[in-house]
């Protein structure tokens, strides 16, 4: 997939959300997410608040607005 390959030659470790649907219905996709994307969940973080802004500055970097 093109967009695990960018991922990939950049360095970046991808997040996402999935629902099952997504799994039926591209799981050539599901199981490339499964395998490179990081779950962390925030409520296990010892910091919170820096979790939150890396996340918000990353989605900054890549689509140059912070709304």
């Amino acid at each position: 997939m093109r967009v695990c390959e960018l991922f990939e030659t950049r360095g970046i470790c991808p997040t996402l959300a999935a629902n099952g649907r997504g799994c039926e219905n591209y799981p050539r996709g599901a199981e490339q997410d499964k395998t490179a994307a990081e779950q962390l969940p925030i409520h296990k973080q010892d910091d919170q608040a820096a979790m939150i802004e890396r996340s918000l500055a990353a989605i900054e970097r890549f689509t140059r607005s912070r709304k």
